[in-house]
């Protein structure tokens, strides 16, 4: 984890172009200027090559040094360098291999996307555990990650060149000029992916320098558990385009209607994931991890609080985004990891583990509550409305499952505990249709659910 949250940081070397190469593809796929994005692609890609190399270099002097710098005990080292070399070479060529990914995005054949990703993670999981089976250790799993990245990329490749079987890709196409263009939207998801890798990432590293290195499992334990539950959050990137097309055609009120029922539907799915993670959170861990890992359920716990908070403006990120509303996502992207880093060391000092989680919750309220002032103010909406509207509606549709939950047993099983959070998930989607969506809504996707049965 150590060694994932150092190459991590060598991601902020993409400069922001990949949410910028969606974007420019997917108006340039629009217009059917091919010419144009093999142009556009082709600078991309040789930029990616180059920065590919830079950081296999850098990686490969940096496994000489690390072992000194963090607490990795001598019978480690060899490990530890190994692992470094090989994720740092997936590292470096995942710049170039970008490209297909963000390619597909900007074709909005997102169910490639997430059809690929869902076999991979599958393949991942069977193959995980026939290697731990089979007496193999942790360089054969990080080889398994590396080879499967490899599959991915291949996929995209195929996927790309199969839906625009005129794109050319030459190295004759680079441009220096191009890049400085593609810069001016890029530059602020550049100090985005600063702010995101700081947020998130940091924590181990700060953990690694100031406490034994064994304290970083027993935080990521709390932390893994957080990010899958924040996958959710990711899910509504695709809202972006439909906020530039109703923003080119200055339909303001569609937008505020947009950000206050996005709002309310990510709201109170998030709020119900953090409230059943919060009732079988205990479970989980224990039947996952075993005997030892109690000290992560408040890292959970702390880090699952300040994600909700911040879940409430997950619509407009992506609607800011997209109408170029960025002054505002800037400054906070500044003060992220500022007040973050600050925060971390102050509390790591006294607290320790739990210091860490709650420096990262306290930024995100922060940081958040800054953002929600403005946010209101640009879509010209009251608070009063948005609590109203969004979420007291997510509020109220957890009321029936949380009476339910008073009744929950012990869960001593991964079989207990599967029907549990079933069960629990059926009755909050019943509820929340009852009680949180609106007539017309329920009537909407009534209609969604015959046109699929229907298929």
């Amino acid at each position: 984890m150590l060694v994932n949250s150092l190459v991590g940081y060598m991601g902020l070397l993409d400069l922001g172009l990949s949410p910028t190469l969606i974007k420019k593809s997917a108006e340039l796929l629009a217009k059917g200027d091919i010419s144009e994005l093999s142009h556009t692609v082709s600078t991309i890609f040789i930029f990616y090559f180059l920065i590919g190399a830079i950081v296999g270099f850098i990686i490969f002097g940096l496994g000489f040094v690390l072992p000194n710098v963090f607490k990795v005990a001598p019978e480690d080292i060899n490990t530890f360098k190994v692992v470094l070399w090989i994720v740092g070479l997936q590292a470096a060529l995942s710049f170039p291999m970008a490209i297909w990914s963000g390619l597909t995005c900007g074709l909005q054949d997102f169910h490639f996307i997430n059809g690929i990703a869902i076999m991979i993670n599958l393949l991942k999981a069977a193959l995980t555990i026939l290697l731990l089976i089979s007496g193999f250790g942790l360089i054969s799993l990080i080889c398994l990650g590396f080879g499967l990245s490899v599959v991915s990329w291949l996929a995209g490749m195929f996927w790309v060149r199969r839906r625009i079987p005129d794109l050319r890709i030459r190295a004759l196409q680079f441009k220096w000029a191009r890049i400085r263009d593609l810069a001016r939207f890029s530059g602020v998801m550049f100090i985005g992916s600063i702010a995101g890798r700081i947020l998130f990432e940091s924590d181990r590293i700060i953990i690694g320098l100031f406490l034994p290195l064994a304290s970083i499992t027993i935080y990521e334990v709390g932390l893994r558990v957080c990010n899958y539950s924040r996958n959710i959050l990711y899910t509504t990137s695709s809202i972006m385009p439909t906020a530039s097309y109703l923003d080119s055609r200055e339909e303001k009120a569609r937008l505020r209607a947009l950000y206050l029922t996005g709002t309310k539907y990510i709201f109170s799915s998030y709020l119900a994931v953090v409230v059943a993670l919060l009732l079988f959170g205990k479970d989980l861990i224990h039947l996952w991890m075993g005997k030892g890992f109690e000290a992560s359920l408040p890292v959970m716990y702390a880090l699952l609080i300040g994600s909700l908070f911040q879940s409430q403006n997950i619509i407009a990120y992506y609607l800011l985004i997209g109408i170029n509303k960025l002054r505002v996502f800037t400054k906070l992207m500044v003060l992220y990891p500022i007040v973050n880093i600050f925060l971390s060391v102050l509390f790591v000092l006294k607290w320790g583990l739990i210091g860490v989680a709650l420096a990262t919750t306290i930024t995100l309220f922060l940081g958040e509550a800054f953002f929600l002032f403005h946010i209101l103010k640009i879509f010209e909406v009251r608070l009063s409305l948005l609590l109203k509207q969004c979420h007291l509606a997510a509020i109220l549709s957890l009321a029936p499952v949380l009476f339910g939950g008073l009744f929950m047993p012990s869960l001593n099983s991964w079989a207990t505990l599967a029907l549990w959070v079933i069960a629990f998930f059926l009755l909050w989607f019943v509820s929340f249709l009852a009680i949180g969506a609106s007539s017309e809504e329920r009537s909407h996707m009534r209609q969604k659910i015959a046109r699929c049965w229907s298929l």
